[in-house]
């Protein structure tokens, strides 16, 4: 193997030796030293844009990543819960369509907006009863003998 003068520069200032050394065994031992030298783990992942870290601490911190993800989940559960049941209070969907909007909401959140504005169409009040009583239409209370 050949070395242009160009390389031998670059790997004499690389072994932290003088360009011009000429004593094979002086390179040589250089190569040796810093094939055995034991390796600065911090060093190397400040160059590379790492971080060295305890296997325990990494250990804990994907533990509390998890735990974190699980209340991320049942908060978002629990705000879907809330804008399900809040349009079944108002009358903007019946409760049998809960499950249906709970999966709806689950695959696309922004449908919340949507499920807020829907206009009540589903009455909360009574719009009627069979004793007519003062909301008779003549005003008069029904005769005892009249069978529905």
């Amino acid at each position: 193997m050949e070395f242009s003068p160009e390389q031998l520069t670059r790997l004499m200032e690389a072994l932290g030796l003088k360009p011009d050394e000429t004593d094979a065994e002086v390179v040589v031992l250089a190569v040796e030293d810093l094939a055995t030298a034991p390796v600065d783990a911090a060093a190397v992942a400040a160059k590379t844009g790492g971080l060295v870290i305890d296997p325990t601490v990494y250990e804990t911190l994907k533990a509390e990543a998890e735990r974190g993800r699980t209340v991320a989940a049942a908060a978002a559960t629990r705000e879907r819960e809330q804008a399900v049941n809040a349009a079944i209070t108002k009358g903007a969907i019946p409760p049998a369509r809960k499950a249906h909007w709970m999966t709806v909401l689950e695959a696309d959140p922004t449908m919340a907006k949507v499920l807020a504005s829907m206009p009540n169409v589903i009455p909360l009040e009574e719009l009627g009863h069979s004793d007519p009583g003062v909301n008779d239409p003549d005003g008069q209370p029904l005769p005892s003998n009249v069978s529905w």
